[in-house]
């Protein structure tokens, strides 16, 4: 198969050419050999941008962190926000094929601008808190979703629970809980100018 050298690799361009691969074959179909034959390049091209496929994955996680971040256009409480950036994350994941999986594979990123304490916790530090009790409570509202998706995408585990209950109203009450929950300290009830 002849190479492409005509092209400008970018961190973004190799991401979505991961998610086509996983989309159309499944997360255990990536490597970095069947993700350079999609883009027509050589595998070590890739090693440029991404260190090795965890470090790749880890940044797929991150863009499915920013979607569900960036989907919360307003609330008027911290716990509101909490249950809105929950949901989103939860479609985000469930929307994607094998995304639970991925995220939850998936190691910390590398520290950047738009992946710092700071600008991850800056949502809920709008309502006053603090950048660790912000970033406590995306961590837990994000151990729910991403619980409720791995449970949901097993066909198995999801038939099992649904002849007890509706998932979906089991994971808007827990969600609800947990986010009010984490929430009832003293906070402003609506954000800091």
């Amino acid at each position: 198969m002849a190479r492409r050298s005509d092209i400008v690799l970018s961190q973004g361009m190799i991401c979505d050419a991961a998610l086509e691969i996983i989309e159309e074959s499944g997360l255990d179909s990536l490597t970095m050999r069947s993700l350079a034959r999609g883009l027509e390049i050589q595998a070590p091209s890739l090693y440029a941008h991404y260190r090795d496929k965890s470090e790749l994955i880890s940044a797929i996680a991150v863009r499915y962190f920013m979607e569900a971040r960036d989907a919360v256009f307003s609330a008027s409480t911290a716990g509101e926000w909490a249950q809105k950036f929950g949901f989103a994350f939860y479609n985000v994941l469930m929307s994607n094929r094998d995304a639970a999986r991925l995220f939850a594979l998936s190691q910390p990123p590398v520290q950047s601008e738009e992946v710092s304490p700071e600008n991850a916790a800056k949502p809920l530090a709008g309502f006053g808190l603090s950048i660790p009790e912000a970033l406590e409570i995306q961590a837990a509202v994000i151990s729910l979703s991403l619980g409720m998706a791995l449970d949901h995408s097993n066909t198995v585990t999801s038939g099992f629970l649904s002849q007890h209950f509706v998932l979906e109203d089991a994971f808007r009450s827990a969600l609800k809980a947990l986010a009010e929950g984490l929430v009832s300290r003293d906070i402003p009830a609506s954000p800091a100018g």
